[in-house]
């Protein structure tokens, strides 16, 4: 993805920055990720810049949890 993103903005992505959140699923993401509203949900957010600090390309990506019957020890 970052390569498609330099080759269309014709710019170097120099850094970015990434958030991690969790959040309750609202109607529509509940609906993509095929699980209930207010589902706990991993938010990831990127934001990515070029050398002079001017932001290229920013991504939000939402992680529904997987749920299993196993315990860590």
């Amino acid at each position: 993805m970052i390569l498609l993103v330099e080759e269309k903005s014709k710019t170097k992505i120099h850094h970015a920055h990434q958030s991690m959140n969790i959040a309750l699923a609202d109607a529509r993401v509940s609906k993509y990720l095929s699980i209930e509203p207010k589902t706990p949900i991993f938010v990831i957010e990127r934001q990515y810049y070029a050398r002079n600090r001017y932001p290229i390309y920013m991504s939000i990506s939402y992680c529904r949890p997987i749920f299993t019957n196993s315990r860590l020890n």
